[in-house]
């Protein structure tokens, strides 16, 4: 599922960039000289026209940045009110685009982790509400850039229906489910590169999440943690019930039970009767970190080491 980011635009800085890269659309041709061909059709693909609302993050919030997935939800805060809301398609970090359009502050640090957005929606929800239904004292005050948890951000999806823009991945889970026994290819693919390209936020190359080679997105696919036919409509919905691996073999490994993930810590399973290569292969990945651990897939691995994992 999407989680909730919270923006304050309070600053004077920040109302600026407000101002001229949200409330005023970027037009794509002035974005276009900063980014790579393949980088911008990725971009391009989010919209029907020819402009964009685009925001940038310092380097000190970087690892909250990284966070961020296609889909995710961000909502803008001033004057103890939350503004709007949007959808993030597409990330990348580029110091060159984001003085063009932001410059510099006073220390020469520019806002180059840049996140592309969607869906743009006026609201008007007071914090006062907001720390109500989350759960925050009531003198709760944003004052930093925020990634809720998934609780949160349900809570706040379901109160003010913040998710309502998110139909791709939807749509393609209602559709193939409708025709479980022949799904449309069209529905499958969509799916499977919705999923996909939620896991890359935005990334061209990215690391297998098992064997944690760097490798381009083409080798790359959004493995079910747990078999789909047996996910719920929810957990169809739940991008961590994905993970990004490899079609050079972890995929596979995986899909058949030779590995699985326990407590973040990728385990093999091998039989004395493997060929040479697949116990090289289980030997060079067993005890490897499985960098993407949260409580929500400890449940969709136990399931796998329940289900699917081989007997030995």
């Amino acid at each position: 599922m999407a989680q909730v980011i919270v923006q304050p635009a309070a600053g004077s800085e920040a109302r600026n960039h407000y101002s001229n890269t949200i409330q005023t659309p970027v037009p794509t041709s002035r974005v276009r000289p900063f980014l790579s061909d393949y980088d911008f059709q990725r971009l391009a693909a989010f919209y029907d026209d020819e402009n964009v609302w685009v925001w940038g993050a310092r380097p000190g919030v970087y690892s909250k940045w990284m966070r961020f997935q296609t889909g995710d939800i961000v909502m803008f805060y001033q004057s103890k009110r939350f503004i709007s809301y949007a959808n993030v398609t597409f990330m990348c970090q580029n110091r060159d685009l984001a003085l063009n359009l932001w410059q510099s502050g006073p220390d020469g640090v520019t806002w180059e982790y840049i996140y592309f957005l969607n869906d743009l929606h006026g609201t008007n929800i007071n914090v006062e509400e907001f720390n109500e239904v989350v759960g925050y004292s009531q003198n709760f005050t944003p004052q930093g850039l925020m990634v809720l948890d998934q609780r949160k951000s349900d809570l706040l999806i379901e109160r003010y229906g913040l998710g309502e823009s998110n139909r791709s991945l939807t749509h393609h889970v209602d559709a193939i489910d409708a025709e479980p026994d022949n799904p449309r290819m069209s529905n499958v693919r969509g799916e499977q590169s919705e999923l996909r390209r939620r896991l890359l936020r935005g990334r061209v190359v990215a690391p297998c999440s098992i064997c944690g080679e760097n490798l381009h997105e083409n080798l790359l696919v959004a493995a079910h943690i747990k078999k789909r036919a047996d996910c719920s409509r929810e957990e169809k919905l739940d991008s961590q019930v994905a993970a990004l691996m490899c079609k050079l073999g972890c995929d596979a490994l995986y899909e058949y039970g030779y590995i699985s993930v326990e407590q973040g810590v990728v385990k093999s399973k091998g039989v004395d009767t493997d060929p040479p290569r697949i116990t090289r292969l289980l030997n060079q990945l067993h005890d490897r970190t499985f960098p993407g651990w949260t409580e929500k897939r400890a449940g969709y691995f136990a399931w796998h080491t329940n289900n699917v994992l081989r007997d030995v």
